[in-house]
């Protein structure tokens, strides 16, 4: 992969003609690699460079703190969704010219780690630090509501999320703040489906029951 900055190649997706897009979380900016193989530095957009970071200080309390562009997502409309993790921003990346705009949200996602868009159109984003954020848009992510939390268990270190069957979402446990600090022998990790407590309540349902009157 070229690149005349940090190298930190983070998460990739993938368009419907198998194009790979790779988010780079130390110079924030995003690779494309052909079907061919060919590797080409595909997005840089400046928006990219000038949101605020969180001091290096905080990255103690933080480790998100210093990353840049992570999660990436496929939309079949044609465009890209990144998360950025130091801000919480969300990106919508035309996925042919790789011009960005920021999406306008209710709550920025700081610490956003990873980022998958269900059949219906939202997108959950898990965060190893806070929470599972639900992210719905109706106008093809010019802006976007968070509209439910789900909490995650932070000491597993979640580090990605996918949709499944029935549009089931799913965590992967990494415990990355083991390897961090060096060989911690773990032989196994977790993968566990997070509900919405919203979207898992009853609808209200209203019976209409036709009336006919009779005059004697």
């Amino acid at each position: 992969l070229p690149s005349e900055e940090i190298d930190a190649a983070n998460d990739v997706a993938v368009d419907h003609r198998g194009n790979a897009f790779v988010t780079n979380s130390g110079g924030n900016f995003i690779w494309k690699v052909t079907t061919d193989g060919s590797a080409s530095i595909f997005s840089t957009s400046p928006m990219y460079k000038t949101a605020t970071e969180i001091p290096a200080n905080d990255n103690d309390t933080a480790p998100h703190g210093s990353l840049g562009l992570n999660g990436i997502a496929y939309v079949s409309k044609g465009y890209l969704l990144v998360v950025q993790s130091s801000t919480g921003k969300v990106f919508k990346v035309d996925a042919v010219d790789g011009t960005a705009r920021k999406v306008l949200l209710n709550e920025d996602l700081v610490g956003a780690d990873d980022i998958a868009v269900r059949k219906d159109g939202a997108a959950a984003v898990v965060s190893p630090l806070k929470e599972l954020w639900l992210v719905k848009s109706i106008d093809s992510w010019a802006e976007g509501t968070v509209y439910d939390n789900v909490e995650v268990n932070v000491r597993r270190f979640p580090t990605s999320v996918v949709v499944g069957d029935k549009e089931r979402v799913y965590v992967l446990y990494g415990h990355l703040d083991e390897g961090r600090m060096g060989d911690s022998g773990r032989e196994s990790f977790g993968i566990a489906e997070l509900r919405s407590k919203k979207e898992g309540q009853d609808e209200s349902i209203w019976i209409f029951v036709p009336v006919s009157y009779t005059h004697l």
